[in-house]
């Protein structure tokens, strides 16, 4: 019975590292997330100045 409990804690102990770094991954995720959309965004309104005719320098000087 004694095993058991041994077992079982350094089961338990398993589980809570990996849920920790399964957050810290997920955190991680979020972030690039983020920068992917803010791209996208810059991509979008970049891709709509040159359908619009307007200047694009900004971009080209900011991104490029």
């Amino acid at each position: 019975m004694r095993q058991n409990d041994v077992e079982a804690e350094s089961l338990r102990g398993e589980s809570a590292e990996l849920d920790a770094r399964s957050a810290e991954l997920e955190s991680a995720i979020a972030v690039l997330q983020t920068g992917i959309d803010h791209l996208a965004d810059t991509v979008k309104a970049y891709n709509d100045m040159c359908a619009a005719g307007e200047d694009t320098q900004f971009y080209k000087d900011s991104y490029l």
